[in-house]
């Protein structure tokens, strides 16, 4: 019977996983060994935690329950007078599920609206119908401050990492515009991917070879654009 039990939980802690059971469901199984929580039940709550309880911990849905039900055991754990073995599962499991601070998820920043704006406008606004507006919005931008020409080079630079073959045509474009009245922002960038390629030739890692091919690439789109 016991290990009927025993198999019995990890195949609803692998349903659980699979999203087959409910949540609520293998709660309400920890809430009543947890009630009486000796002999077998300790066992049964060990191996349901082994199986499934880091998953639930990691779910935003089913987090701050399972906590709850793991400092409660860890809690009973104490009052009761369990053998060397189960205490060292319960404790196994403890740890298991309650995942240290750097674990935890961190609340992200709101970033200022100025670089909030610069982001819209190059990754969001900036096609190949619009570059023209968007390079007389950024001229419109506090270019002369150090911050904002830093933060809209850095995500020009990032196309080179994330952005798609067409996007390289389309910034080129959009320097092309942009050349007499900010010649100085062209001449920086045009200068950080030609270091970009020298970096990424010399350390030859295959790794970064779609990096190296998209900054080839923006290289020559800024060729043909005379930048």
């Amino acid at each position: 019977v016991h290990g009927t039990k025993i198999r019995n939980i990890r195949f609803l802690a692998e349903l659980t996983k699979f999203e087959v059971c409910n949540p609520n469901i293998v709660f309400n199984c920890l809430k009543r060994c947890l009630d009486d929580f000796s002999g077998h039940n300790v066992e049964i709550v060990c191996h349901f935690l082994e199986t499934a309880g880091t998953y639930l911990a990691k779910l935003s849905s089913t987090h701050i329950r399972l906590n709850n039900a793991i400092d409660l055991m860890w809690k009973i754990s104490k009052t009761k007078h369990l053998t060397t073995q189960a205490e060292a599962n319960v404790e196994n499991v403890y740890y298991l599920c309650k995942f240290p601070d750097r674990y935890a998820k961190k609340q992200k920043k709101d970033k200022p609206i100025l670089e909030q704006y610069i982001k819209f406008l190059i990754f969001d606004k900036l096609t190949k119908d619009t570059f023209e507006e968007v390079a007389a919005l950024i001229g419109m931008l506090p270019l002369d401050n150090d911050d904002v020409m830093d933060y809209l080079h850095n995500c020009i630079m990032k196309l080179t990492f994330y952005g798609k073959f067409t996007d390289m045509n389309i910034v080129s474009c959009l320097f092309a515009s942009m050349k007499k009245k900010h010649e100085f922002l062209t001449i920086r960038v045009v200068d950080a991917v030609i270091y970009d390629i020298i970096c990424g030739l010399e350390k030859n890692d295959y790794k970064e070879a779609q990096h190296r091919l998209l900054a080839l690439l923006f290289f020559w789109a800024f060729y043909n654009f005379s930048l």
